[in-house]
């Protein structure tokens, strides 16, 4: 685990390019959900069309040491209570309806899209096609507390909007 502190030019590696890894960054200060905030980063997903799996982005409020499950779990799977934006680049059978590389926004540790969909009204995941293009990818979180709105945007375009009180689930 990782724990940032400036956010000035960094360059993170996660993960090594291997199989079955997983790792985190936490940011030092925890976010205030009660005051709007926006979150930019790049997300550099390798070149390679066939690798997997991914990253998220996470809101968790267990402190900064939490880490979930390897690989297509997205170091992600597990860590509860908790709000991620995963970006995947692997499909696996808890993706539908997805169908390519994708953004999606999972609940309490859980990868299952359709549970996530059904049980906290989360939006359907957002089929980017490849992303494992040797480009940096722009992301941005956007969390307005008044209207409890998080939305969602990928290389400039807004993907994703859940009306939702995440303070609730955290």
């Amino acid at each position: 685990n990782s724990y940032i502190n400036n956010s000035e030019n960094l360059t993170l590696i996660i993960t090594p390019y291997d199989y079955n890894q997983a790792g985190s960054v936490w940011y030092y200060e925890p976010v205030n959900l009660s005051e709007d905030f926006v979150i930019e980063y790049y997300a550099y997903l390798g070149d390679n069309p066939d690798g997997a799996d991914g990253v998220t982005f996470t809101l968790q409020s267990n402190g900064l040491s939490e880490l979930g499950g390897a690989g297509g779990s997205l170091g992600y799977e597990g860590i509860t209570p908790s709000v991620a934006v995963e970006i995947d680049t692997w499909l696996n059978d808890l993706d539908y309806p997805a169908t390519t590389d994708h953004i999606a926004i999972d609940v309490n540790g859980n990868i299952n899209h359709t549970y996530n969909n059904i049980t906290y009204l989360t939006p359907n995941p957002y089929d980017l096609g490849n992303v494992e293009d040797g480009v940096e990818h722009k992301v941005k979180v956007v969390w307005n507390a008044t209207t409890k709105q998080l939305s969602v945007y990928f290389d400039g375009s807004q993907v994703l909007t859940w009306n939702k009180d995440i303070t609730q689930i955290l």
